[in-house]
This record gives structure tokens, C-alpha cells and sequence, in this order.
């Protein structure tokens, strides 16, 4: 269900997008016998396993989606996306490349909000509320006194 899409690499290391994408897919151990340790991603999208003897084994470039109409897409929840009619159909390429981003292996990525101004627009329109509601209030008190006085 979640599985990483890569191109294989061809004999000179690079993406081979002509072979199309297939899952990821890293042997938990070695030819030499020695475990998997660990996984990178470079900025260009390629995925090395590196293993518990220190050698390291390229197992593609990691393949990046783009669309006509990214608005289009239809969100499934959980940072899942399908396309549709309206997104058109995906156009596949390698990161670092033409018009595709390059990654950033193990970062987090953060909203664009920055919390302090967001509070601080809170507390304006708060008080922007309470100053409208008590003219309101005042506003009737002042019609009430009127009514009183011609009765």
C-alpha cells in the first residue's frame, strides 16, 4: 500500500526512465553476508542502503509525480493523493532534474504559519469582537432609555 517508487539505475548510475518505476525494493543482507543498517536518500534521489560492514548498495533514484493540475487531485487522507480527470495523469521524473525538486533525506517538514502572528491576529480580532459587542450593547441601552423617556 505505501511502497516507494524508484527507476533502476543503468550501468553509468543514473536513472534509467525509460524502464519506468518499480517498488523500492533492499535485500536485508548483503553479498558478503553483513545486515542492512540503514537507508539514505540523496538530493538527487538516489537511495543507497548501507549495510553493517560499511558498504553501500544504490538501489535506484527515487521517482517524483508531477501534474498538469495538481488541483485536481483528490486528497485520501493521511498525505495519500489520487488523481483524477482534472489532475491529469502523472508525469514521472527523477529529483534535481528539469523541473523537479530535489529531496531533502530526514527532514521534517514544517507549516509556513508562524505561530506568534497568528496569536497576536487572534487577540485583535478578539478584542475587535468585545469592542463591537459592548457598542452593541450600548446601542440598545441608549434605544431603551429613549422608549423609557416617551412612555
Amino acid at each position: 500500500k505505501e511502497r516507494l517508487q524508484i527507476f533502476p539505475l543503468n550501468a553509468t548510475g543514473t536513472a534509467d526512465l525509460a524502464a519506468g518505476t518499480g517498488d523500492a525494493k533492499i535485500p536485508l543482507v548483503n553479498a558478503a553476508g553483513s545486515e542492512f543498517s540503514g537507508a539514505t536518500v540523496a538530493l538527487d534521489g538516489k537511495l543507497t542502503a548501507t549495510y553493517r560492514d560499511g558498504s553501500n548498495a544504490e538501489a535506484g533514484a527515487v521517482a517524483l509525480a508531477q501534474f498538469i493540475a495538481p488541483q485536481g487531485l483528490r486528497q485520501l487522507g493521511s498525505s495519500h493523493w489520487q488523481p483524477t480527470g482534472d489532475s491529469g495523469l502523472p508525469q514521472f521524473g527523477q529529483p534535481s532534474t528539469s523541473h523537479f525538486g530535489g529531496l531533502l533525506s530526514g527532514a521534517v517538514e514544517r507549516s509556513n504559519v508562524d505561530i506568534a502572528e497568528e496569536l497576536v491576529g487572534l487577540i485583535t480580532a478578539q478584542r475587535n469582537f468585545q469592542a463591537n459587542a459592548k457598542a452593541i450593547d450600548t446601542a440598545t441601552q441608549l434605544s431603551q432609555t429613549i422608549i423609557n423617556l416617551r412612555n
